[in-house]
């Protein structure tokens, strides 16, 4: 169950874009800075494949500052992560779920970013990203392929290699 507050928004609210944090009542603690349009803010789009985030759980959502663009919030974002003081750990565990692990399906190698991954295996990291994101002509990379594991699949991921030497573990 969600429990909404919002502060009051411009007649051109659907065009608008909000910054807002979510926290768990009575624990004041920030658990996620995020930031969508207006009419999304309560859809929590941003959390839905969170593994932290229980949907049966009561969540607090308050607006934090309003813009008019995308752009202008994410610098909000960035600045209301620093006024926190720390990264609040819903948005850690996004940042790495979404698209950092990544797993070399050959070598069973896991990587905790794409960028990581492109070095060590000697890979343009554009070549890699287009590989990832499944663009035309990109199906292996030097008789190889790889895929984004979440933190979820990882315990899965690293059943996988028990037999094997990880070069670059999490």
């Amino acid at each position: 169950m969600l429990k909404i507050i919002l502060e009051t928004i411009p007649a051109s609210a659907p065009d608008m874009w909000v910054v807002y944090k979510v926290t768990q009542p009575p624990n004041p603690e920030v658990l996620f800075i995020g930031l969508s349009e207006f009419h999304n803010v309560t859809k929590l789009y941003q959390l839905a494949g969170n593994p932290l985030f229980n949907k049966s759980l009561r969540y607090r959502i308050e607006s934090l500052s309003t813009h008019e663009s995308r752009w202008q919030a994410l610098n909000a974002q960035g600045e209301a992560c620093q006024a926190n003081g720390h990264m609040p750990i819903f948005n850690k565990v996004l940042h790495m779920s979404k698209g950092g692990i990544v797993l070399c399906n050959e070598t069973l190698e896991v990587f905790k970013t794409a960028h990581d991954c492109a070095i060590a295996h000697n890979i343009a990291p554009s070549r890699l990203s287009n590989h990832l994101n499944k663009r035309i002509g990109y199906k292996t990379i030097n008789k190889r392929t790889y895929r984004r594991v979440t933190l979820e699949s990882i315990g899965g991921a690293r059943a996988l290699i028990a037999g094997k030497a990880i070069v670059n573990p999490l």
